[in-house]
């Protein structure tokens, strides 16, 4: 063949497998999330995992080149793309289903690994081998293919819940997915062969063109046959280039957790900084004209501080899209530095693997500070700021000597100065408002499943001084503090509100068997009478102390009062019918709403734990971004039950706040008496509601936005 490999093919490769590996993590996600809780903890745990796949896919693409000649390369490659094909279609067995108290993050791990473990690890290996046979049999920079797979990732990210999701049920998804794999197994054969026999054509290996030292300097033409082999880059070039790509990584997802849990729980919201990640990668791989010194250093002190003053500020103060812009713009320009800087420090194409491989350690360190480390050595979410202080205190380190040699005659030093005390001022700036937080708070728990924050409020004119239950800004609980009131059900669960209409008897119908899924600070149990049993699930281990040992609702309780830890679903899965009265579903306001407690299986599972034609589900719908009551009442329609929307109004004197539950019966008599006893705040819904119900093979989130 010629000495130029066809360019096409080697795009196409690359461009479909990232294309593929960007829609294989949702779609994973998708599958495993009814396993674990639906947390946005899963989340995060699978990119690290993906992030650790990636490093290995590196190293494996790292030792080929540099111990494997161009056809042993091929016989070693072709035999991975063909073994991966064996666990095909990506469809997890249901025996990774978590028992009661598993590790989440090891089980998620797990499954990954033996599900879409192989094909991710071949996947992953096609940038920085097909990088790296481009370069050798063509004579031009690889690079441009690392930017092209970013605008694929991006295409991938995008897609899913735009096109995807919307229109292919969960396990179409996988499959068709499979399929693509396939395809691409195919490509990356022939590719492979190609790359071979170029290789063998050309001779020895031709030289690139050497990198560039900074971001603004001219890259001077190197001849195609020039045979000079540039110097292997030094350990300190590694490890900058292990830092470089670190510190964007771990500030990106602590991002995600700040926006998700402390700003605005609104679902999909974690595409934002992720894409906002992959689109400085292409930027700063596409060409040097995208970053520039002169522009984003000086916005970098600017972004951090900005950063680091939105920390733990109540969103009401400045409005939600003000955070969520600046939080934004802010990672943006700390990316474009980071990967700028990377980008300018790229080796010539005889050392494209080991700088892959850097890359992708980086990004999976930052991953894992924030996914594993950080949940354990934290007490609240407070990785942020130690991404804002690392970023600043990388970039002094990286670019001092630098702005010193830039900085002419006597003002060599002071710039130095200078930098180093910005830097220390945002370490003070931002250690001080980790203190504020921890300073307001009776208690701080963090696990797995988020951040308990355990706070008392002081009576502010018409509310009372309240015991204040919150993860992220999401409110669990609140007590009233006066002794004389504190079993007085408050929040989302007050008289007027559904359950309330329900467990006072407003309908003449007095249950006594209630399950609750969710506890949160137990509120519900304060409607518990003598003789009455009330079995709560809660997935969260940590929140069940909390609920003993902050609230008293579960303790003053005159019912018979029980947890059931793990997924409730689960749980309910495992147990033989309990026969409830009243099993009310509230674990759905926030922006990781856990679709798998929502699907026409999960409310057909539900009902065979109430009593026949007298039992009442309640689903608790409030919520901010959400709008719930169609998705509830298709799944009514779809098992022929009655439905009744109760919308109460605050209450301020009760730390009572307006609330919306769905109730469902078997009994069109019942669900008439219980629009009546709502006080005019009830609706029978129509049972010809449009629209596709949520099923444990689809949902679609993106439709149910408000």
């Amino acid at each position: 063949m010629s000495r130029a490999a066809p360019r096409a093919l080697y795009a196409g490769a690359v461009f479909l497998s990232a294309f593929l590996l960007f829609q294989v993590e949702p779609i994973m996600g998708k599958l495993i999330l009814p396993w674990f809780g639906g947390s946005a903890a899963v989340w995060t745990t699978s990119v690290v995992f993906f992030q650790l796949l990636l490093l290995l896919g590196y190293l494996y693409a790292h030792l080929l080149i540099r111990y494997l000649r161009p056809r042993g390369q091929l016989v070693v490659h072709a035999v991975v793309l063909l073994a991966t094909l064996v666990v095909l279609p990506i469809i997890p067995s249901s025996s990774w289903k978590p028992g009661p108290g598993a590790d989440p993050v090891l089980r998620i791990l797990g499954l990954l690994a033996v599900t879409v473990g192989p094909p991710f690890f071949a996947l992953s290996t096609t940038g920085p081998l097909l990088g790296a046979w481009w370069g050798r049999v063509s004579g031009t920079s690889p690079y441009r293919l690392y930017a092209l797979s970013n605008a694929a990732s991006m295409l991938g990210l995008l897609s899913y819940p735009l096109l995807v999701e919307p229109r292919l049920t969960t396990h179409h998804q996988a499959t068709t997915w499979s399929v693509a794999y396939a395809v691409f197994v195919a490509l990356g054969l022939a590719v492979a062969v190609r790359a071979a026999r170029g290789a063998a054509a050309a001779g020895p290996a031709v030289v690139q063109s050497p990198a560039p030292t900074a971001p603004t300097a001219p890259t001077a033409p190197t001849a195609p046959n020039q045979s000079t082999a540039p110097p292997a880059p030094s350990a300190r070039a590694h490890a900058l280039w292990l830092v470089l790509a670190a510190c964007p990584s771990l500030l990106f997802l602590a991002v995600t957790n700040e926006l998700s849990q402390n700003v605005a729980p609104i679902p999909l919201l974690w595409v934002v900084p992720l894409a906002l990640y992959l689109v400085s990668l292409i930027l700063c791989f596409e060409g040097r004209r995208w970053y520039r010194r002169w522009l984003y250093l000086p916005l970098l002190p600017v972004a951090l501080f900005a950063m680091a003053a939105e920390l733990y500020i109540d969103p009401a103060t400045i409005g939600i899209a003000t955070l969520v812009v600046l939080y934004c713009a802010g990672l943006f320009v700390c990316c474009m530095v980071c990967h700028g800087e990377l980008a300018a420090r790229r080796p010539a194409a005889e050392h494209l693997t080991a700088f892959y491989l850097m890359l992708s350690a980086g990004g999976a360190a930052g991953g894992l500070f924030v996914a594993v480390v950080a949940p354990n050595i934290f007490s609240g979410y407070f990785e942020l700021p130690v991404g804002l202080i690392l970023c600043a205190g990388l970039t002094l380190a990286v670019l001092g000597s630098g702005w010193v040699r830039a900085a002419r005659g006597r003002w060599r030093w002071p710039a130095l100065g200078i930098g180093a005390a910005v830097t220390v001022a945002l370490t003070v700036f931002a250690l001080g408002k980790v203190r504020d937080l921890t300073a307001g708070a009776r208690l701080l728990a963090r696990d797995f499943y988020g951040v308990l924050i355990v706070s008392d409020t002081h009576a502010q004119g018409r509310r009372p001084a309240t015991r204040l239950l919150t993860n992220g800004v999401i409110d669990h609980g609140e007590q009233i503090l006066a002794p004389a009131q504190g079993r007085v059900p408050t929040t989302w669960y007050g008289h007027d509100s559904g359950i309330g209409v329900v467990l006072d008897g407003g309908a003449g119908y007095h249950p006594r068997r209630v399950g609750v899924i969710g506890l949160g600070a137990g509120t519900i149990a304060a409607y518990g009478r003598p003789g009455d049993a009330y079995r709560f699930y809660e997935i969260n281990p940590k929140a069940v102390g909390v609920a003993h040992t902050q609230f008293s609702f579960l303790n003053d309780s005159r019912a018979q009062v029980g947890v059931v830890l793990g997924d409730a679903r689960l749980s309910l899965e495992r147990e033989p019918p309990q026969h409830f009265d009243v099993l009310a579903a509230d674990a759905f306001n926030g922006d990781s709403v856990p679709i798998h407690l929502l699907t026409v299986q999960a409310f057909a599972l539900y009902f065979r734990h109430l009593q026949p034609g007298t039992g009442i589900l309640a689903v608790h719908v409030s919520n901010t971004y959400l709008d719930l009551v169609p998705v509830v009442a298709r799944a009514a329609r779809a098992l022929g039950k009655s439905a009744v929307w109760i919308s109460s109004v605050d209450h301020p004197r009760q730390a009572v706040y307006g609330s919306d539950w769905v109730l469902l019966t078997s009994s069109r008599g019942l669900a008439d008496r219980l629009v009546r006893a709502s006080n005019g705040d009830g609706t029978l819904l129509s049972p010809h509601v449009t629209g596709r119900p949520w099923t444990d093979d689809y949902s679609n989130l993106l439709g149910a936005l408000r």
